[in-house]
């Protein structure tokens, strides 16, 4: 058997000619692809300029369509994209931006995406006539409020009756005051949006909310962008206070100027144990307000939608309510 063996190996170390390899249809292949890898590259090196008209393809402000921006968005998205969409190896205003750039989508997603006003960049997509970018932009659907009621121990005392309203958009990101101004939605009330006034004044535009009762109250004020002030409630408030877990006094809640208060629970996808899904609870409430009216025509009561169905609340907090931090509400 071993003989055998010798003899097999015999014959593949003979067929292993130089001649052989050379002449092996499988190195023909690759010499002939090769060739014709490395002819195209230094014929397309050498005549790029004849085969295709550059100036064709290059990407200039009429061929990039953007989704129309809110009126209140300064940001030009379009010549964003011509100022960052030019790389080092091609810095020549003449020849970049350009189409038949291979990174040109990826670096529009990135510049996009860092614009305040953006929520978020639903797709970017190149052809032969320009750059198609369709966006989200940020809606404020609430404006957090900060006054002697949210700051009761450290509003500056010589500004008593002051109030500063601070729009957020559904994640909690802040956006710019003036759109505050004039602004028909919900105000968000927790004790202690931050640590002091001074801090909560200086958080910069476009930054997240630093408190997760702003963000989750943002989440519920969304979810009645169009419709708050059909249902006749101008507040959502909770007694949460910074860093502690929810409770039944604890809950969020939507408060009229006056009227029936809707115990409404957490934020959509923080509901506890037995609480309906926010869809669910939307739906009652609508529903209670077409067969009873507005929150704000109703009388002072408090009502109950956790679990899904519209109930009188059975807690003594009316009471309490004349006596807690939030009494000065105006």
């Amino acid at each position: 058997m071993a003989r055998r063996n010798d003899d097999i190996l015999d014959r593949l170390k003979r067929s292993l000619s130089v001649r052989g390899i050379l002449f092996h249809p499988a190195t023909l292949f690759v010499f002939a692809t090769s060739f014709l890898i490395g002819g195209a590259i230094f014929l397309w090196e050498r005549h790029q300029d004849q085969i295709i008209n550059f100036e064709e393809f290059r990407l200039t402000k009429d061929k990039i369509t953007v989704t129309p921006p809110p009126a209140w968005a300064n940001d030009d998205l379009k010549q964003l994209v011509l100022s960052e969409s030019t790389d080092d190896l091609h810095s020549d205003a003449e020849n970049l931006p350009s189409i038949l750039d291979t990174q040109l989508v990826s670096r529009t997603a990135t510049v996009i995406r860092n614009v305040g006003c953006v929520e978020r960049v639903d797709s970017v997509r190149k052809s032969k006539s320009g750059l198609d970018i369709d966006v989200i932009y940020r809606v404020p659907v609430a404006l957090v409020e900060l006054s002697k009621v949210s700051f009761p121990f450290s509003w500056p005392k010589a500004k008593p009756d002051e109030q500063v309203l601070l729009p957020v958009d559904r994640l909690g990101v802040v956006m710019p005051q003036a759109l505050g101004e004039g602004l028909s939605v919900p105000k968000i009330l927790v004790v202690h949006p931050l640590a002091s006034p001074s801090q909560a004044l200086e958080i910069p535009c476009w930054a997240d909310w630093p408190d997760e009762r702003i963000k989750d109250a943002a989440a519920i004020s969304a979810l009645f962008e169009t419709t708050a002030n059909a249902i006749g409630f101008s507040r959502i408030v909770t007694r949460r206070k910074p860093d502690l877990s929810t409770g039944y006094l604890d809950s969020f809640e939507l408060w009229p100027d006056r009227g029936t208060q809707v115990i409404w629970g957490n934020a959509p996808g923080k509901e506890t144990k037995g609480e309906a899904k926010a869809e669910v609870k939307l739906r009652a409430l609508e529903e209670f307000v077409i067969q009873y009216g507005a929150l704000n025509k109703l009388s002072a009561q408090r009502v109950d939608v956790r679990t899904g169905v519209v109930v009188r609340s059975t807690d003594t907090k009316t009471a309490f309510i004349e006596q807690d931090l939030f009494v000065e509400i105006k």
